[in-house]
């Protein structure tokens, strides 16, 4: 297990599934920081990055959570091609929807994409899925790169290489 690795594992380890409207036909599980994360530096880190995150906070911990899951399965394999193959959209309409109406920002993806691609992408929701694409790749490579920080700065603090 390389050091990408053994920090993702920790990160992981603050986090646990929950489940909303249980027992209803709407009952959904989502990740939430487990409460004795609270305080510590690494619930700190990884909150503030995700706060800082222009997209809704569930979106926010499904992916950071996944990303995080990503890392400690590749490890230091983990880059852009497989963050890029690791940031595939939804494919029902319904779920691309909800994606898009649950924050206002998730229009600026969608934006983005029309600007960039002009008219070679012209069904709605291929577009929304492209930004959805796009959402997805900035929260891994925002984790990966605080995973990074992380490993160098316990390597710099224990000093080894």
């Amino acid at each position: 297990m390389d050091s990408l690795q053994k920090v993702a594992e920790r990160l992981l380890g603050l986090f646990e599934l929950q489940i909303r409207d249980e027992g209803t036909r709407d009952e959904e599980s989502f990740w939430v920081f487990k409460s004795e994360a609270f305080g510590t530096d690494d619930y700190e880190r990884l909150s503030d990055l995700m706060r800082d995150m222009d997209v809704s906070m569930d979106f926010a911990y499904e992916e950071t959570h996944s990303a995080l899951e990503d890392i400690d399965e590749y490890g230091e394999e983990y880059d852009d091609r497989a963050i890029y193959e690791r940031s595939e959209a939804d494919v029902y309409t319904h779920d691309l929807m909800k994606w898009m109406s649950s924050h206002l920002s998730h229009k600026e993806y969608v934006d983005e994409v029309l600007r960039k691609c002009g008219g070679d992408v012209n069904d709605m929701d291929a577009l929304i899925m492209h930004g959805q694409s796009r959402a997805k790749e900035m929260v891994r490579r925002k984790v990966l790169e605080l995973v990074e920080e992380i490993v160098e700065k316990e390597e710099d603090f224990d000093g080894t290489d």
